[in-house]
């Protein structure tokens, strides 16, 4: 029979609850569960021993219905012992089972729970958990919840860890000294790099990222794995492409930095010419579409005094500030510009301005 005596949560507790359910069979099961009335199995964790009713946990568990039920040996013993759990999440994990709730010490304990609850295959206590995970996401933990969303399939906690660790990316690369990034393998960290709304504020920081996660692999990643990472990179974005000829990784991938010249020099429109972010191509846009101006007021007025890529002459810039009084805020599009590959936009005073589709994200 389980103690219910209980000492007071602490301030950090975390209390893991499942959707209430009406009826009066859990909370009558729950009654003879708590009163040790009627159990008939003894489940032995780690020395410890917890009672329950076998129908109970076949319900609940498709794992333990197995266990208890099925056709493993043990499922006729009044006494099974459960091995690769702890003893106190077991106890939440039962918890859970019998009152659809249960109190963690500490949030240290809600992935382990959540293991738990995917090994045994409780749904609602997976889902519950899962939830607590992804609302406790920031940079800090995202890349290490990225990795258990993945380790556990859970396609929910992937997407949200993915969006925080995309939002802010250079602090969670920098997270733990580097340490949660080098964790990742190399095909969960090239999509991270690869992604249009990777938020970064130069594309060194990319680069830097793919250098950092290839220093720290032991073994070494191969030739093919450290080319696959950079080819996520994109080079023509980055400020001094002369330095590039100078880093000795790069060194041994030349045709990477030649290829980022040509696209540089000749305006190719690729997804490494793609600024990241909410970014735009020219063939996204369309009349009437809500756009906004980049918030880089000098990268913006940049742009508009070089060709586009793709384009046959420049926006061009109006100095003076009305055109930068546009930069970071959010327009409609009046018409498009093919020659130049650009957007006209219209100030509240009246005044339009070509904008070249490099400038604008989605509003």
């Amino acid at each position: 029979m389980p103690s219910r005596k209980r000492a007071r949560a602490p301030s950090t507790a975390l209390v893991v609850r499942a959707e209430p359910s009406e009826g009066s069979l859990r909370a009558g099961l729950a009654k003879l569960w708590r009163a040790g009335t009627c159990c008939d199995v003894e489940l032995v964790v780690e020395g410890r021993s917890f009672s329950a009713h076998r129908v109970v946990l076949a319900a609940e568990s498709p794992c333990l219905a197995a266990l208890v039920c099925g056709g493993f040996a043990e499922a006729g013993m009044p006494r099974i012992e459960l091995q690769e759990i702890s003893s106190s999440i077991f106890e939440r994990a039962l918890d859970f089972l019998y009152l659809q709730e249960c109190t963690l010490a500490s949030q240290d304990e809600l992935q382990p729970l959540l293991r738990a609850a995917c090994h045994f295959q409780i749904a609602p206590l997976q889902a519950a958990c899962e939830a607590a995970v992804a609302e406790r996401l920031d940079a800090s933990n995202c890349l290490r919840g990225l990795a258990l969303a993945d380790a556990l399939t859970l396609s929910s906690l992937r997407q949200s860890a993915t969006d925080v660790a995309l939002a802010s990316f250079e602090e969670a690369a920098a997270a733990e000294d580097g340490a949660a990034l080098a964790a990742l393998p190399a095909a969960m960290v090239g999509a991270l790099l690869a992604s249009d709304e990777l938020k970064v504020a130069k594309e060194e920081a990319v680069l830097g990222a793919a250098k950092a996660w290839l220093a720290a692999q032991q073994p070494a990643a191969s030739s093919e794995v450290a080319r696959g990472l950079l080819e996520h990179v994109r080079f023509p974005l980055v400020d001094d492409l002369a330095a590039l000829e100078r880093d000795e990784l790069l060194l041994q991938h030349p045709a990477l930095v030649m290829r980022a010249y040509r696209e540089k020099v000749t305006g190719e429109a690729t997804p490494r010419t793609r600024r990241r972010g909410k970014a735009l191509s020219y063939e996204d846009l369309e009349i009437g579409m809500a756009v906004q101006v980049s918030g880089d007021a000098e990268f913006v007025k940049e742009q508009c005094k070089q060709v586009a890529p793709g384009a046959d002459g420049i926006a061009g810039w109006t100095e003076g500030g009305v055109m930068e009084a546009m930069v970071g805020h959010e327009y409609k599009i009046v018409a498009l510009g093919s020659c130049f590959r650009a957007a006209k936009l219209i100030q509240d005073g009246g005044r339009s301005f070509w904008f070249p589709y490099t400038v604008l994200l989605r509003a």
